[in-house]
């Protein structure tokens, strides 16, 4: 799939908060594709077709620039990219319950950067 900037973060925002938690590797550092089946915010995206295990420890603006990730969005500003990845990696968007009230913020800011719509976290119950 190929994703427009608005479903790209609509899709990452509701994965950042399904998840819970931040995808590590098995060196306890951020990745693509983690430890018990975690992705982070470019690796919850449909991207099977493109990503390699080299990837890891790789920023995605290299991996936009160089390794095919561009094939995955519709824009090919490598800044989105890198921008949807800081969202998962920054520690600081994370709290013991998940993603967290930073981290929401840091949504709605990519969101305004970027002159799309923020995706609202669901009404609790």
């Amino acid at each position: 799939m190929r994703y427009t900037k608005q479903q790209a973060v609509d899709k990452v925002a509701a994965h950042l908060r399904a998840q819970g938690k931040q995808a590590l590797g098995t060196s306890g550092r951020c990745a693509y594709r983690g430890v018990n089946g975690l992705s982070c915010a470019i690796g919850c995206l449909d991207i099977d077709e493109v990503y390699q295990p080299s990837w890891e420890d790789t920023g995605a603006s290299y991996l936009f620039l160089k390794q095919g990730l561009n094939t995955v969005f519709y824009t090919r500003d490598s800044r989105f990219a890198t921008g949807l990845q800081s969202l998962h990696d920054k520690l600081h968007h994370w709290g013991s319950i998940g993603f967290n009230s930073t981290g929401e913020q840091a949504v709605k800011e990519f969101c305004r950067q970027w002159k799309i719509k923020y995706p609202e976290p669901p009404k609790e119950a």
